[in-house]
């Protein structure tokens, strides 16, 4: 079921038998990085979290539209010189729902974000974690959980 998207090298993971779990929690993942896709896919999967992925920013624009995802992950690094959709655009692409957005980057984000935050590189995986999983409406994890986590 899983299937991909234009570029052919990043999952697409988005529908079982024609049904979308509704109650499954969706992050979009935009980077073009794919070890930082795979390692947040793999934590975010290992609780329920279904993960749609794109390299490219248009394609991920275009999934933002289409699969109207409860998170986005938005890495900017490379779109000052590429010319890239911004954070707002993708805000734009998700109509009027309060997509929370997190976007990665080296420098500060030149557009404010209405609703999300902006993490610099360079950056932890678990705190990048914690926070879409904050953003996703899920406690936070205390130290005792995090014992019985993998490190990432």
């Amino acid at each position: 079921w899983p299937r991909r998207c234009g570029c052919g090298r990043c999952l697409y993971a988005d529908v079982h038998g024609g049904l979308t779990v509704s109650a499954t929690q969706r992050v979009l993942i935009v980077d073009q990085s794919p070890e930082s896709r795979e390692v947040l896919r793999t934590a975010l999967e290992r609780h329920g979290t279904e993960i749609i992925e794109a390299c490219r920013h248009r394609q991920g624009l275009e999934m933002a539209r289409t699969e109207q995802p409860d998170v986005i992950v938005l890495d900017m690094a490379d779109r000052a010189a590429s010319g890239e959709p911004s954070p707002a655009e993708f805000g734009a692409a998700v109509g009027t729902r309060e997509t929370p957005i997190v976007v990665l980057g080296t420098a500060r984000c030149p557009t404010p974000l209405r609703n999300g935050e902006f993490v610099a590189k360079p950056y932890h995986y678990r705190p990048l974690i914690r926070k879409i999983e904050e953003l996703l409406g899920r406690p936070a994890k205390t130290a005792d959980n995090a014992k019985s986590t993998p490190s990432l």
